[in-house]
């Protein structure tokens, strides 16, 4: 019942910035009633955020074909929250639980939708680094109802994705010119990613007016001060659509810094590499 109440709390956090707001008293007799209901009913329920599947793969379609089969896992942790993502881990396994934050908000008819939209971006930056794909961190999206479905009324849009280790991650805008002159100079493949990277960022844009989220926090990381890692390729910038039904969130304006500076960093690498 522990594990229970674990995984109560963890989707109680991953899904409190998008639920009516509620006085602390009523989540109280909300836990209360949980905490009174059978165990084996719990048990027979989906927890979107209590499982992290070890294999990728067989992992996520025996939870497709399987949901009301899956038990229970050890602790969950919350490794990351976002605007749009709250990151979960359980510390025995190699692979992170990333709950949609948008999606919870959208009507069960949209889901399917927005999995594919973002399955869509994932497999568009795949498509734009074909030469380096193991750069982009690999994804798979499903959607899966919450074991709290009764009292949330919401299914998600979750991924499984390789856990990384952010303590031996340096962002790679983050980095002062100093310090990324002597990791490429020290590791030609890292410069050669990093030559790479810039120059496909770059050219895909200036075509089509598409690139990858750069605006995010760690989304292009240096690994190991050796090789590059794109985390966060779900969402696929489009400047055109963008100009056309407008920039709420100001993307244009931020992904044209981030732009600036990689070209700074690509014109940098090319230099190196001479």
């Amino acid at each position: 019942m522990e594990r229970i109440r674990q995984g109560f709390y963890a989707d109680l956090m991953a899904t409190a910035s998008v639920r009516p707001k509620r006085s602390f008293g009523q989540i109280l007799k909300d836990a209360a009633r949980l905490h009174r209901a059978e165990e084996g009913e719990l048990r027979n329920a989906l927890n979107l955020v209590g499982k992290v599947i070890p294999g990728f793969e067989k992992g996520v379609a025996w939870l497709l074909t399987n949901p009301s089969r899956m038990a229970v896992v050890d602790p969950v942790e919350m490794a990351a929250s976002g605007g749009e993502v709250t990151v979960f881990r359980n510390p025995t396994l190699p692979r992170v639980v990333k709950v949609d934050q948008l999606s919870l908000d959208l009507a069960e008819n949209q889901l399917l939708g927005r999995a594919q939209e973002l399955q869509a971006g994932h497999l568009r930056a795949k498509q734009i680094y074909s030469q380096e794909s193991a750069m982009v961190v690999a994804e798979k999206f499903f959607i899966t109802p919450s074991y709290l479905r009764s009292w949330i009324g919401k299914s998600a849009v979750a991924a499984v994705q390789e856990y990384v280790d952010f303590s031996r991650c340096q962002d790679l805008f983050g980095l002062a010119e100093p310090d990324l002159v002597e990791q490429m100079t020290k590791n030609p493949a890292l410069l050669a990613q990093i030559s790479y990277f810039g120059q496909r960022t770059l050219a895909e844009f200036e075509q089509t007016g598409q690139c990858i989220d750069l605006t995010g926090h760690n989304n292009v990381l240096i690994y190991d001060r050796t090789r590059l890692l794109l985390l966060d390729t779900r969402q696929i910038v489009d400047f055109h659509q963008l100009q056309q039904y407008g920039d709420p969130s100001r993307l244009i304006p931020k992904t044209r810094v981030k732009l600036n500076e990689l070209a700074e960093i690509s014109q940098l690498a090319e230099s190196r590499r001479r």
